[in-house]
């Protein structure tokens, strides 16, 4: 999804102008899908459960066509393996070019500049951007509404494609009678009241989608944002960033006494993942907001076992990885990790080797505690 993370909007990261905002996300157009695609794939992944208890078969490994060092597992989706495998290049390329030919600011002005490079990074837009001042709402709301053209072509590029949403919404018709609970996301408002933007949130286009499919009995979704309840929605308000395992734990609880007596299958879809700046520190616990990637898990995880939803059959996880892909020498604290290197860390009895080691092993293991056991099918799905 195209993300409007501190890289993209802050002046402390060097983004001067709209100009610099779309020079760094140019490059990721490629990975990424709309919201409307990611909200079905999450879909498809529920789904999957009933399809592991009939034993489905799975489909063979298929190598990706540009010989990188990888290969399209068979345990992913159809959908995920027909993005996988297409070009990330021609995808990006294709995106790019549709957003350059029809979106305003990419029009010259009469300066001879495109209009990106005249909307400045500060509050009155066209002034010199100031580093007393390094982010703002104006420039910010001027980010968003790029995107949100940028993701109305991403819509209309896809619906051609085998992979998109449109594409496997018939697969989606029998998803199961089901309550689920969105971590991550709010109920979105109304298109017409928003002037019918398009959605930027994965996790409120997918409460939005289950809210409108008949088999979905309740709906719970969790965000920082204030919300009334309504019909077979209930919202809670809490920031994720710091939410301690006493409040999941709350939250489960009531939860459950919502569903007592029902048979109907729980399934929680946690897509919380922290998109700020890499330095950035939350003033709550001093520690860097995308700590909250790795405690934020941690303290789920350790309410649901205490509630006993790890040993519950009726409980299912679909998760989102909250680590992104970014090169080994960004050295970002919440991008996937591998066994740190000595050339880049020093020795193994440094403290930096010793501290990108426990952090490599904290985002392995961090959803491994959920229950594989067997015979049953495992009740968690990552994507």
């Amino acid at each position: 999804m195209i993300a409007t993370r501190a890289p993209r909007v802050s002046l402390n990261t060097g983004v001067r102008s709209l100009n610099d905002t779309w020079v760094r996300t140019k490059p990721r157009l490629g990975w990424a899908i709309s919201p409307e695609t990611a909200g079905a794939w999450l879909q498809a992944a529920a789904k999957r459960f009933g399809l592991r208890d009939e034993k489905a078969a799975m489909p063979k490994a298929v190598s990706h066509p540009k010989g990188m060092s990888f290969t399209v597992s068979p345990e992913y989706p159809e959908a995920v393996r027909l993005f996988l495998q297409g070009s990330t290049k021609k995808r990006g390329d294709n995106l790019a070019e549709a957003v350059q030919n029809s979106l305003e600011c990419f029009q010259e002005g009469p300066d001879g500049l495109l209009g990106l490079h005249s909307v400045m990074n500060s509050h009155d837009l066209t002034s010199p951007p100031s580093k007393d001042q390094p982010e703002n709402d104006a420039f910010k709301s001027k980010v968003k509404a790029m995107f949100g053209q940028i993701v109305e072509k991403q819509m209309e590029i896809e619906r051609s494609m085998p992979y998109s949403s449109f594409a496997i919404e018939h697969q989606l018709g029998d998803i199961g009678h089901q309550d689920a609970w969105v971590i991550g996301a709010k109920r979105p408002e109304d298109p017409a009241v928003a002037g019918g933007e398009p959605l930027l949130s994965i996790g409120d286009t997918l409460v939005q989608q289950l809210l409108q499919r008949p088999q979905i009995g309740d709906v719970w979704s969790t965000s920082r944002s204030t919300q009334d309840n309504t019909g077979n929605h209930r919202h809670f308000s809490v920031d994720l960033n710091s939410i301690t395992r006493e409040e999941f734990g709350k939250h489960m609880q009531q939860i459950d006494e919502e569903r007592r007596g029902k048979t109907t299958p729980l399934t929680v879809f946690f897509i919380f993942g922290n998109t700020g700046g890499n330095c950035e520190l939350n003033p709550k616990t001093g520690r860097t907001l995308n700590s909250a990637n790795i405690d934020t898990p941690v303290k789920f995880l350790d309410a649901a076992k205490q509630q006993g939803w790890l040993t519950n059959e009726n409980v299912r996880f679909v998760v989102v990885s909250s680590f992104h892909c970014s090169p080994e020498r960004s050295k970002y604290n919440d991008r996937l990790q591998r066994l740190p290197s000595v050339d880049e860390y020093g020795p193994e009895d440094s403290e930096a080797y010793k501290a990108a080691l426990t952090t490599q092993r904290l985002v392995l293991d961090c959803w491994s505690t959920l229950p594989q056991s067997t015979p049953r099918p495992p009740r968690l799905e990552l994507l």
